[in-house]
């Protein structure tokens, strides 16, 4: 039970650094494209 608790955690963690890294990029794109 623990071990597919962490496992979890460790999917969301992944997920979430990736949707930052998305949304970073976004914005620059953004950025790029009202300068």
């Amino acid at each position: 039970m623990k071990v597919l608790l962490l496992v979890i955690v460790k999917k969301l963690a992944v997920c979430n650094e990736f949707s930052i890294a998305f949304t970073v990029s976004f914005s620059h794109k953004i950025r790029k494209l009202c300068y």
